[in-house]
């Protein structure tokens, strides 16, 4: 055992370079590791933080199922006064449509205008993180934010002037009100989600909302909610939803749109699942890149990465039919380059990359995209 010893000591001395080298190699490499795999936890805790910090919704309401709007009003006080809630808003859907400063009008559902006239929406629940100007004052009739999403799409800045269009289309011309855009946010529920529908716009100040009153729809929508426990107050405050639904003898149970639990589970299908060109559009991935970044510079809601990155990774469609895709006795285009690259020689009796022939008719097929991240 002494001969071994020496044996190791004499190595060690003689070659002492290539064991540090070896060592700080080693090293290195298990930091890298290390720290990757700390980032990639922290990227996908990023906007579960963020949603946290900024006092999302837990539960979103939908409409009221009655025509009387004494007893909407009725019933929307009896779930604020719930005791599972901690806070709510009572937004209003004030137009369908807003004119850009293009002279351009652009309608539902592209665009949707909401308005709080208690002021609480983007200040004290599902508060907005400012990412170009500032939100407008609760007194000035004359401001509004908007959406990322929505600005990048629009192509709309701060300083920006939008008509809203008011009261009934079917009724006649729309008086359309001025406001000028004064700020760009990001709020909890903004980020693109599998399997939730995506109402973004323009929010208006609560002085915009009392001022049209007479011009704004009435709503009979019930209240978006925070819990006091988060989703652990979920079941005892639906069950109360659909206990109130029987007392106000309601034709139907108050829709639940959106939980947001649901909610991050869609977000999270977005960054690790391929999903379909038409369920994220390119705006949208724009936008999540954009709110990815501005989460990132939050020192609190985001750390470690921060940016949406749209990584494509192309497979073949897997369909059985392809009713919704077929075009009878569509021309088959002329040479196109295949998912990597190489271009392909055309053959007149296979269609070109792309299609695919069924019997007499030829389909296209529909396409994939890389799942897009916001960290």
């Amino acid at each position: 055992m002494a001969a071994v010893w020496a044996r190791l000591r004499s190595d060690l001395r003689n070659r002492w370079r290539a064991w540090a080298l070896l060592s700080l190699v080693v090293g290195v490499i298990a930091g890298a590791a290390l720290t990757a795999a700390a980032g990639a936890r922290r990227a996908d805790s990023a906007y579960p933080r963020f949603v946290e910090r900024y006092q999302a919704y837990d539960v979103q309401l939908g409409g009221i199922p009655t025509d009387g709007l004494v007893q909407a009003a009725r019933i929307r006080k009896k779930i604020i006064a719930f005791p599972e809630v901690a806070d709510y808003s009572v937004s209003e859907f004030v137009s369908g449509g807003a004119v850009m400063p293009s002279g351009v009008t652009v309608s539902f559902p592209d665009i949707v205008v909401f308005g709080d006239p208690d002021g609480r929406e983007l200040f004290t629940v599902n508060r907005a993180k400012v990412l170009a100007g500032r939100l407008f004052h609760r007194d000035a009739a004359d401001e509004g934010v908007v959406d990322f999403k929505t600005a990048d799409r629009f192509k709309l800045h701060v300083g920006d002037s939008v008509g809203i269009p008011l009261g009934d289309p079917r009724a006649g011309p729309q008086p359309v009100a001025g406001i000028r855009i004064v700020g760009v946010i990001v709020a909890p529920g903004s980020m693109p989600a599998v399997g939730a529908a995506d109402l973004a716009g323009i929010e208006v100040s609560p002085a915009f909302v009392h001022v049209h009153a007479k011009e704004i729809p009435p709503s009979t929508d019930a209240p978006p909610i925070r819990l006091k426990r988060g989703s652990a107050d979920l079941p005892s405050f639906l069950a109360r939803t659909e206990n109130l639904a029987r007392t106000e003898n309601l034709s139907s149970s108050i829709d639940v749109p959106q939980t947001l639990d649901a909610h991050l589970k869609g977000v999270q299908k977005t960054r690790h699942r391929d999903i379909r060109s038409s369920d994220l559009s390119p705006d949208q991935r724009r936008g999540c890149r954009r709110s990815g970044t501005a989460i990132d510079r939050d020192d609190t809601a985001a750390t470690d990465g921060g940016r949406c990155g749209a990584g494509v990774r192309h497979r073949p469609a897997r369909s059985d039919r392809c009713s919704d895709h077929c075009d009878p006795g569509e021309p088959a285009d002329s040479d196109r380059p295949d998912p990597v690259g190489r271009a392909q020689p055309r053959n007149p009796d296979r269609p070109a990359h792309g299609l695919r022939r069924r019997g007499n008719r030829v389909c296209r097929r529909p396409r994939y995209i890389g799942a897009a991240r916001y960290t």
